[in-house]
Order: structure tokens, then C-alpha cells, then sequence
């Protein structure tokens, strides 16, 4: 009696692949396949070779799609911090645990407060990077833009749904409050954002001046109050003082805003 091994076609495992989504492993078995031949390599290592290069590849394009969803202005991380210049004041081991973005686990928000200059916003940047490459649904936006998109859908009926963009992601990034003030309409916009992340999303928010000053940003002081209130009710703040990194070497320069 003749025995026969059984084959696979390879346009059948290519049907098989492409049904799965395992685009990676479709690219490469065959050549793997090759090689695994000549090393020796077992039907288990070679699988696990194989499986192991598809979800780092799955991986990295999901990475790639939150950082693009996250609109980042650019990617920055903390690679290269100057951690010299304003060393008393501005602290490594302070500022790196950041990134293992603990604030998400009690859905708690991060302030950065501190004049122009100091890092606030690459120190968002890097925490929003750390947030996309860990899975996290992130979004990043200036006080200022989030104002006007908001803005914008109130005028066309559409507020619902532009205060989804900004209620439904994670981890919400506010950059720059502070550096324009905000009328009564604004700060009412502001305020649902935050009130509708209230201990639902995380917020990180850097801001040019320290909280006895936000009546100089809302024009509404009881809106100011209530939305430091949701802001600082479940949160870590930075108070970064020092000197602009934008003015290293133009020491000569005065633009000195107290936090």
C-alpha cells in the first residue's frame, strides 16, 4: 500500500492568509519557509517565527494610524531633553514617569503650568506619542483650535457630534490655554468639554498661567472656577519654572510670565 504526504498548495495557504489578514505572513512565508529549512528549525519555531513578525508588523501599523488619528502637530518624544538647562527646577525623575501614563488608570488629568518656553508642549507631544505607541486612543489640540471646530458646530447644529471628537478619545491633549483669552461663548465650550470628560477621559493641558490667573483667560470667573474644579479634582500638576529653551543664548531678552 503507497502512503502519500500531504501538500499544501501555495496559492491555497494564499487564499488561507489573505482571508485571515496575515498580509505580513503572506509576504514572507515562503522565503521563511526557506530558510527555517536550512537552519533545521522545527514546525512549532517556524510558526512562532512567523506569527511573531505578523503582530509586530500589526503593531506598528496600529501605532501608526493613532499617531496619525492624533493629530500631532509633530512627534516628539523626550530623546534629547536638555535636562542641564533649568536642572533645579525642571526634574528628570519627574518628568519621565509621565510617560508611563499612570493618569489613565484612575482616569485622572495632568497640568502643566509654567511660562512660555519651558517644554510644556513638547512634554505633551512625548505623552501623547507614549499614549498612541501603548494602544491608547489620543487626541491632541490647541485650546484655540478645539474653540473654533466647536465654534463652527454650533453655527451649523452640529455641536453633538464636534464635542464627541473630543469626549471620545482616552486621553485628550489641550495645548496652549492661556495664549488668547476666551469670551463667555468660548469658555462655555470649554467648560462641556471638560465636564463631559469629567472621570470618563483623561486630560493632559499645558496652560502659560497658574490658576489665580484664569480669570484673565475665561471671561466667566464662575466658569473659570468650575472648570479648574473638574480639571484639578483628580490630577497631577507641574509647575515648570526657569529659563525660555527658545531664548538659550539671549539671556538679554525679557519675556518673563509667572506662572
Amino acid at each position: 500500500m503507497t502512503t502519500t504526504t500531504p501538500t499544501t498548495e501555495p496559492h491555497l495557504l494564499d487564499t488561507y492568509l489573505t482571508y485571515l489578514r496575515f498580509t505580513t505572513i503572506l509576504r514572507v512565508y515562503q522565503e521563511r519557509a526557506r530558510r527555517a529549512a536550512e537552519a533545521g528549525m522545527t514546525h512549532l519555531e517556524f510558526l512562532t517565527d512567523l506569527l511573531a513578525e505578523e503582530v509586530r508588523d500589526k503593531r506598528d501599523r496600529a501605532a501608526r494610524s493613532r499617531l496619525a488619528a492624533a493629530k500631532m502637530p509633530v512627534i516628539k518624544t523626550l530623546d534629547g531633553w536638555d535636562w542641564t538647562w533649568n536642572a533645579k527646577t525642571i526634574r528628570r525623575e519627574v518628568i519621565v514617569p509621565l510617560l508611563e501614563l499612570r493618569i489613565l488608570e484612575d482616569l485622572s488629568n495632568f497640568l502643566l503650568l509654567g511660562r512660555q518656553g519651558l517644554g510644556k508642549t513638547r512634554i505633551a507631544l512625548a505623552i501623547a506619542h507614549a499614549a498612541c505607541c501603548r494602544g491608547v486612543s489620543t487626541l491632541f489640540t490647541t485650546a484655540a483650535d478645539m474653540i473654533n471646530r466647536l465654534y463652527a458646530a454650533t453655527a451649523d447644529r452640529t455641536l453633538d457630534k464636534a464635542l464627541g471628537i473630543y469626549t471620545r478619545p482616552t486621553l485628550l491633549v489641550i495645548d496652549e490655554l492661556g495664549c488668547v483669552p476666551l469670551s463667555k461663548e468660548a469658555g462655555d465650550l470649554f467648560f462641556q468639554v471638560v465636564a463631559k470628560r469629567y472621570e470618563r477621559g483623561s486630560i493632559v493641558l499645558t496652560c502659560n498661567r497658574g490658576f489665580k490667573r484664569w480669570n484673565e483667560i475665561f471671561a466667566d470667573p464662575v466658569v473659570a472656577a468650575n472648570i479648574i474644579e473638574r480639571l484639578v479634582h483628580h490630577s497631577q500638576i507641574v509647575v515648570l519654572k526657569g529659563k525660555s529653551y527658545r531664548l538659550k543664548g539671549k539671556e538679554t531678552i525679557d519675556t518673563e510670565t509667572e506662572a
